[in-house]
């Protein structure tokens, strides 16, 4: 657009608007002509007005326009009219002197073009959302989160600012949340997106558990034995530890292992052990015990009850006590070692010749692996009574590490023998 000082039809000499609109006259319409130089053709807008108003200027009476607009084809479907601000053209030029006046301030009117758009209505485009994010939670309030925001751009407006809620850096709580990022262009055109961050617990507490313990027996079954274990966790205020056995119970002479677990509110499991190994008690023999030595094997009890036993304990001179004993008690196996040894003569009955031992029973005790699993304590009698073991008798009790039962039974050898001696 602008001031072409030419008319919109061709004079004869040049055609210059039909020239720059793509459409020359023909040579013999024409002083000079002009080649066709535009295609598509332009499009002339004072064609789309009224002819009685497609005029900027006067010359001598004539109105006739010198100024144009043109414009590709593609934009008449925008235009909406054209007009000429009437500042020049209808006034007197005895007007142009006067400078408080803006009339005659030119020869011409200006021209002014007016289009019509289509509202925006395109959304920002995204590009670099972060991916969805899985956090280690580092305190029970969650866990800080960072990362890089993504860009937007907008057809018409270019890059557009965008904002993330929460922010990079923020706290997120334990669980799924998620950031969600919104840009808006010129026009008030929102777009978002958005990714989740999931805040999980996967780490278990810290557990102490206390050194090895090794205590004297305090009584027959062994030593009421007290400790203390403790958690700690990032998350969980206060992890649940549970130990079995546990502190306070009844630790049987031997060796005990003592599980401990601790549990965060999210299931993280601690595992740690330590063993809690107690010495036998000293025994002050009766007057009546002597050194001795019982040893053999057999059979007390049928059907379900039926247990197969082999044994060997001795007392020495000094009262020092050693032996094993194993047991087979229907499919389960025991088997131990002797802590506590002493032998008597059983009351009631008169020792036979053959004997070579003045004590023909004897009671022992220990701690030994019931199906291979250690922490079990036990209590035996045996006694020989006759050089074919048809009446020699054996008794015993197995227990657990909290004294209760597994296994026991008593009676009169079905077969096999027991020897004492000295």
């Amino acid at each position: 657009l602008g001031g072409y000082n030419a008319f919109g039809f061709n004079d004869g000499y040049v055609d210059t608007v039909g020239t720059i609109l793509g459409a020359p006259a023909p040579e013999d319409q024409v002083a000079l002509a002009s080649p066709d130089l535009v295609t598509p053709n332009l499009v002339n807008l004072a064609d789309f007005i009224a002819a009685s108003a497609r005029y900027g200027s006067m010359d001598r009476g004539n109105a006739q326009a010198l100024d144009h607009v043109l414009v590709t084809g593609n934009l008449t479907a925008q235009f909406a009219t054209l007009m000429y601000a009437r500042v020049n053209a209808d006034f007197p030029e005895s007007m142009r002197g006067d400078p408080a006046i803006p009339q005659r301030l030119s020869d011409r009117d200006p021209v002014v073009a007016y289009f019509a758009f289509r509202g925006d209505t395109q959304k920002p485009v995204f590009s670099g959302t972060p991916a969805d994010q899985i956090v280690e939670a580092i305190s029970a309030a969650g866990a800080s989160v960072t990362y890089t925001a993504p860009t937007a751009t907008d057809n018409l407006d270019g890059d557009v600012a965008v904002a993330c809620e929460p922010s990079s850096g923020a706290t997120h709580p334990l669980g799924n949340t998620g950031v969600t990022c919104t840009a808006a262009d010129a026009a008030g055109n929102v777009a978002s997106v958005s990714f989740s961050v999931t805040v999980r617990d996967l780490t278990a507490p810290e557990l102490s558990v206390p050194a090895n313990i090794t205590e004297p027996a305090t009584s027959a079954t062994g030593r009421v034995v007290t400790f203390t274990a403790f958690a700690r966790d990032a998350v969980t205020e206060s992890p649940t530890v549970t130990c079995a056995p546990a502190s306070g119970a009844t630790f049987a002479v031997g060796v005990t292992t003592v599980n401990c677990s601790a549990a965060d509110a999210a299931r993280n499991l601690a595992r740690a052990s330590f063993t809690v190994t107690i010495t036998a008690l000293p025994v002050t023999p009766p007057a009546t015990s002597a050194p001795g030595r019982m040893n053999g094997e057999g059979t007390i009890g049928s059907g379900r009850s039926r247990t197969m036993f082999a044994l060997d304990v001795r007392e020495s001179a000094l009262h020092v006590d050693r032996g094993w004993l194993v047991l087979k008690v229907g499919r389960n196996y025991f088997a131990a070692a002797v802590s506590n040894v002493t032998f008597t003569n059983t009351p009631g009955f008169a020792l036979r010749p053959y004997a070579r031992s003045g004590n023909a029973s004897v009671s022992f005790a220990g701690s030994g692996w019931w199906n291979g699993r250690p922490g079990y304590s036990f209590e035996a009698t045996a006694t020989d009574q006759s050089r074919s073991g048809r009446t020699d008798t054996f008794t015993y009790v197995v227990r657990r590490h909290d004294g209760s039962v597994v296994a026991s039974g008593e009676g009169t050898l079905t077969s096999g023998n027991l020897h004492s001696s000295r």
